[in-house]
């Protein structure tokens, strides 16, 4: 792996470590290219504050030490700043308006809830196929921005219900997207590594059969989880058993609106 997209920092509050520490974990690694992508604040109403995002305080401490890493390790690795973002259609404007006035250079999508954080969104596990057509329809809105570079785990919704081939309908319908647009869709080595639903491998069989590309990302919550060299095998092994085309660079698109 020379290209890293999904690295999070403490500040979202779920993760450890100094952002230096990952950048020299990644060094040590191999990888040339480590892309920052912490959850994106976004701009709740009502003061709302978010349990596992950065707070919108907390994004110029980000950026502004980013950017001194960036400088300080320029002759060993290039150095990214990007956001994990989910699409919510009532903050997606404001949210917009605010990362604009910082020196993002893309966003990833990591869909975790169908509505904000604060009604019943919870999406693992789930048995309302509504739910998942609602997160599709989220997920491909997304996608139709212009402004997201790939999807993290795609498949992190985890459906329990009995109407498997309305779970496997809503899959197709996002994949489906994903190559109509050329966009990636992220096999997500956290997920692998700690046993989560995802991985799905029904969601990975038909992602291969319908085209699509993948990418692995480290989704790292600790300097120990970049770029490690047995979990990226482990994935590409299955990724190539399973024919799916995977790709190590992606082509990053800018936040704008």
């Amino acid at each position: 792996m020379k290209y890293c997209y999904h690295t999070h920092t403490a500040r979202c509050h779920h993760a450890t470590g100094e952002d230096e520490e990952y950048v020299k974990a990644a060094i040590d690694a191999g990888i040339k290219v480590l892309g920052f992508s912490d959850h994106a604040p976004m701009l709740y109403p009502g003061g709302y504050v978010s349990y596992y995002k950065m707070t919108p305080d907390e994004l110029y401490d980000y950026c502004a030490s980013l950017l001194r890493l960036r400088d300080k390790y320029k002759d060993k690795i290039e150095i990214l700043i990007g956001l994990e973002t989910e699409y919510y259609p009532d903050l997606w404007e404001d949210s917009l308006d605010f990362w604009h006035d910082y020196p993002i250079d893309y966003l990833i999508l990591g869909q975790h809830f169908i509505h904000e954080e604060g009604t019943d969104a919870s999406i693992r596990p789930t048995s309302d196929i509504e739910k998942v057509r609602i997160y599709t329809d989220n997920v491909i809105t997304a996608m139709n921005t212009g402004l997201i570079s790939y999807v993290a785990h795609p498949d992190l919704i985890n459906y329990v219900g009995d109407d498997r081939e309305g779970y496997i309908r809503e899959m197709q319908r996002l994949i489906c997207e994903s190559v109509r647009l050329g966009m990636p869709l992220e096999y997500n080595l956290l997920g692998m590594a700690s046993g989560r639903n995802y991985p799905n491998e029904i969601f990975w069989r038909e992602a291969a059969r319908l085209g699509a590309t993948a990418v692995i990302g480290c989704d790292a919550h600790s300097p120990d989880r970049v770029g490690k060299k047995d979990e990226i095998a482990a994935a590409k092994a299955f990724l190539d058993g399973i024919g799916i085309s995977v790709t190590d660079k992606v082509e990053l698109k800018r936040p704008s609106k």
